[in-house]
């Protein structure tokens, strides 16, 4: 699938457009297929890894994440076996910074949550 990878730290052309593997969600995670996104301060401060503070949870010389970016929306394309309030096919909207455990290229949001 194809993201934009975040590598380094600087301005927006720091970012590549690159194919990462597609990633399969867990027991109790969902997979979302993003149809649209934003940026946000939040992102923008991190891609050029300021507050230079905030580098003790980024990555200190280089992202520790390869995606950059919190604010989605999507469906879901697949469930883990333990998800019980979502569905393939339902819709969603998310602020991933809120619900995700975010490994290097996937955005898995957790599947068992209120509505």
């Amino acid at each position: 699938m194809k993201a934009s990878i975040w590598e380094r730290y600087g301005s927006p052309e720091a970012l590549r457009l690159g194919e990462i593997d597609e990633p399969e969600p867990g027991p109790d995670e969902v997979l979302l297929k993003v149809r649209a996104g934003s940026v946000n301060v939040a992102d923008w401060r991190s891609m050029r890894g300021k507050p230079l503070y905030s580098r003790a949870t980024l990555g200190l010389w280089r992202p520790k994440h390869k995606i950059l970016g919190v604010d989605v929306a999507g469906t879901v394309e697949a469930i883990g076996s333990g998800v019980t309030v979502f569905e393939p096919g339902d819709p969603s909207t998310d602020r991933l910074a809120l619900l995700v455990r975010r490994d290097p290229g996937n955005h898995r949001i957790p599947g068992r949550r209120s509505r």
